[in-house]
């Protein structure tokens, strides 16, 4: 018998009825116009936040190159004055006529005229 009830029914097609019909089929048609506007924007707002984050990533990763870079550049410039400093020395005692003999009769064995030259040699003698 319940099978037979609902043949029994039919609706109204009043203005009234037809008045909320339409007026619930069109606030369905916004509600799924609205909610593809919100994927929308979501979906462009997740698309630029990935690109932008990717190149903060980079940007990050090239400023740790470049600092790591500096850094090895300063200890290299660090070595290259201190050699440079040293040469100086050796560019200032190279002008200085004493040091100069010095070393010419250290390493050549150069000697002035009647001056005889020994080589003496350290060699211990182990027993």
């Amino acid at each position: 018998m319940a099978g037979n009830n609902r043949n029994n029914i039919s609706q109204l097609r009043t203005p009234y009825s037809q008045q909320l019909a339409d007026n619930d089929a069109k606030r369905q048609r916004l509600l799924k116009v609205r909610k593809k506007r919100f994927y929308m924007i979501v979906s462009v707002f997740a698309v630029l936040t990935i690109f932008f984050g990717v190149q903060i990533f980079q940007a990050h990763h090239n400023l740790q190159n470049i600092q790591a870079q500096t850094v090895q550049k300063q200890t290299k410039l660090k070595h290259v004055k201190a050699k440079n400093k040293q040469l100086n020395q050796q560019v200032k005692l190279l002008n200085d006529d004493t040091y100069l003999e010095k070393i010419i009769r250290q390493k050549y064995f150069y000697a002035k005229s009647g001056e005889t030259v020994y080589n003496f040699t350290n060699q211990s003698q182990d027993k």
